[in-house]
């Protein structure tokens, strides 16, 4: 077969665009963290009261009166199995995956003024499919993406019944994704081996957040939170591996490529029916359509597409709305039992879904249990995601047509120490 632009070009569409994807259905975005949060998955804005309100709600941060350091894990299961129309399978492997973060706040004015600071990984994932898998040729076989973010925030406290927060986002992401290259179905020559695309890349980006909650009542609170949209210019290596003579290629050129992660706002509303049982309901909009496409440079090896004005990909996402509730009961003095159920549609359209960050609308229902002693707390949460399939018929690969199924579990241990 005559080399192209067109081979080049769809596989570096395919394996860059593979990198933003996530085990929780929400376009590219973690699950939430801290085990209070999981656990109370769909009210996780109002009543969050530990130091993980650095990143669901700054406001809240007031409401801690000591110094508290509290370190976080979310263990993950994820598994995606693939039919094709004639009704071969392939499932991803590796499903396991390990989230950490970590967080403190300090009170300044103790019930008025506190500081904060958090390192989470809020957007990524990655997926890995069997190196012989029906995406051998027109997927990679391993994708990753992470954003790492550093966030200082502060918490003030502007009348009896009015508490803002706000915060800076400070980004980090890298990606990497392995795909195998065709070269014998390139040169026409059957004996020549398959080669290995490598695609690795760095980039930073400044974000921010800002939170309102407000004391309607003595039993009833509300709060707003907010974080910017950022775009993360990621820069670093294109390699190729066994490159047959012959091909007008570059072993090793540069890569550069934007990702845009969305604006997010939310409401939460949040009741006391008893004295030891809370009830919270959320909503939020995420701007997921931001992601209209996404522009390749290769550097050097730009000369294999077949025009610089091709190298925008279409994605297509939506803007997005997700519905939670959760709640509370403590039980006892010193212990809390909680639950929460949250609906996510995906972002991603049928026409443009890419196996390696194939996703559906998902209901997640979960379970946490919490202790809080005079120094020592601790949260443990289970998560379990509610799938029903998804049917891609009308995709612009037609590789991609076929079915997809998924499973998805959370565990999430969170540890608190109060000076």
């Amino acid at each position: 077969m005559k080399f192209t632009g067109r081979w080049m070009r769809q596989w570096v569409a395919i394996g860059v665009l593979a990198v933003a994807t996530s085990a929780w259905t929400d376009g590219y975005r973690n699950p939430p963290d801290g085990a209070l949060a999981l656990g109370r998955i769909g009210g996780r804005i109002v009543d969050v009261d530990d130091a993980t309100a650095v990143s669901h709600n700054p406001a809240n941060l007031v409401g801690l009166r000591k110094i508290v350091i509290e370190p976080a894990v979310t263990i993950g299961y994820s598994e995606k199995r693939f039919t094709d129309l004639q009704g071969n399978h392939t499932t991803s492997e590796d499903p396991w995956r390990m989230l950490p973060s970590a967080y403190a706040a300090v009170p300044l004015k103790p019930g008025y003024l506190t500081l904060g600071v958090g390192v989470s990984v809020p957007y990524g994932q990655s997926t890995r499919w069997d190196e012989n898998s029906l995406f051998r040729y027109t997927a990679p076989y391993y994708a990753r993406m992470r954003v790492w973010d550093l966030s200082p925030a502060i918490g003030v406290k502007v009348t009896d019944r009015v508490s803002v927060g706000a915060g800076v986002d400070l980004y980090k992401g890298d990606l990497k994704f392995e795909q195998f290259v065709p070269w014998s179905m390139v040169t026409g020559n059957a004996a020549v081996p398959d080669g290995i695309m490598k695609f690795t890349g760095d980039g930073y980006a400044l974000g921010g957040n800002a939170a309102v909650t407000v004391k309607i009542t003595e039993s009833q609170r509300l709060a707003i939170t907010y974080k910017l949209p950022f775009n993360m210019d990621y820069d670093g290596d294109f390699n190729l591996s066994n490159l047959p003579e012959g091909v007008p290629a570059a072993a090793s050129s540069d890569f550069n490529t934007k990702i845009k992660y969305p604006q997010i706002a939310a409401i939460g509303y949040s009741v006391r029916v008893t004295e030891t049982i809370r009830l919270e309901a959320n909503v939020e909009w995420l701007n997921h359509s931001r992601n209209q496409s996404l522009d390749l440079d290769i550097g050097a090896n730009n000369a294999l597409l077949n025009s610089l004005s091709t190298n925008s990909i279409a994605q297509d996402w939506k803007n997005t709305w997700t519905f939670g509730l959760g709640g509370d009961w403590q039980f006892a003095p010193n212990w809390q039992l909680r639950a929460g159920y949250v609906y996510m549609p995906t972002p991603e359209p049928q026409q443009t879904l890419i196996p390696s960050a194939a996703e559906e609308d998902q209901s997640v229902v979960s379970v946490g249990l919490g202790y809080r002693g005079l120094h020592h707390s601790v949260d443990l949460a289970l998560a379990q995601g509610l799938f029903h399939g998804r049917e891609v018929r009308n995709n612009q690969n037609p590789n991609y047509d076929g079915d997809y199924d998924f499973r998805s579990t959370l565990l999430g241990v969170s540890y608190q120490y109060s000076f």
